[in-house]
């Protein structure tokens, strides 16, 4: 990472007082809707998340839609897994010509994984879920669930999966 860029992501986690995520990177919540849906769970949440460099965002997965808005920085490979074992990869930055988007929907239910475009840079984005993420409802997912899921590409996205031995199925 260059000193700009280093500088950079130190001013983004202090600014924000971002702290270390379970899945990689770093996060801080920055809002809570106040009102609430079914069960008393707020209707949405939202965070401040960043990626910096060669790390990622393992695979996971939570029950609820989550919509990623991004800021600035690189862009991200965001790597998606549906419940039917379907594979789409979507780009998410500032440059539309290279076929990113300012804005990614990842669905509830669907295992998903990110990083960096370039892995000497950063992005820093927003996530907005709805309803308002809770961990009873997140999971990281592993080796052997990607491959029940998508065997055909399972070793290319290996890199992405958390160790078996750390994760637990989704509720």
């Amino acid at each position: 990472m260059t000193e700009i860029t280093a500088d950079r992501v130190q001013l983004l986690k202090d600014a924000y007082a971002l702290e270390a995520h379970p899945e990689g990177g770093f996060f801080v919540e920055s809002y809570t809707a106040p009102y609430a849906g079914p069960e008393d769970r707020p209707l949405t949440g939202s965070i401040f998340y960043l990626l910096e460099g060669a790390d990622v965002s393992h695979f996971h997965c939570i029950d609820c839609d989550e919509i990623w808005y991004f800021h600035e920085g690189c862009g991200m490979r965001l790597t998606l897994i549906d419940p039917q074992g379907s594979l789409a990869r979507l780009d998410l930055g500032a440059d539309p010509a290279c076929g990113q988007r300012a804005m990614v929907v990842i669905p509830a239910g669907v295992v998903f994984a990110a990083e960096n475009l370039d892995r000497t840079s950063f992005s820093f984005v927003s996530c907005m879920t709805t309803p308002k993420f809770h961990y009873e409802g997140f999971s990281l997912t592993g080796l052997s669930r990607i491959r029940a899921l998508c065997p055909e590409h399972a070793d290319e996205l290996a890199y992405l999966a958390y160790p078996d031995h750390l994760t637990r199925e989704h509720p």
